[in-house]
């Protein structure tokens, strides 16, 4: 069965970090995934979210949002190549996925992002 990725960012700050992440899951899964990824920073896109995750994407610092055939696996952070793998395969969370540790980097560069 083929997987649906999604995933929600917003590239405020230049080139999105994204970029190498989707090349990878593409080249890994081929036809078995489709990729695709949303910039939230284009207001013109019509997104295809949910009205609940859609507000909860508004309201809270939880992009970039990975999305896999409909269920959040991932969120705040792009997880790693290795885990990624294991996100994909499975469809389901992990416990660091959902709720991963920012460095002091990434949260100073959110910081900056913000309008």
């Amino acid at each position: 069965m083929r997987r649906t990725v999604q995933l929600f960012e917003k590239n405020c700050c230049g080139p999105g970090d994204s970029t190498e992440f989707v090349s990878f899951l593409r080249r890994r899964f081929g036809a078995e995934v489709e990729v695709r990824v949303f910039d939230l920073a284009r207001t013109n896109e019509r997104l295809p979210l949910p009205p609940d995750l859609l507000l909860r994407i508004q309201l809270e610092d939880c992009l970039p949002l990975l999305v896999v055939d409909g269920v959040v696996v991932a969120q705040r952070k792009l997880p790693n190549l290795l885990e990624a793998v294991t996100l994909v395969t499975t469809g389901q969370p992990s416990p660091t996925s959902l709720d991963p540790s920012l460095s002091a980097a990434e949260a100073a560069s959110r910081r900056r992002c913000q309008p």
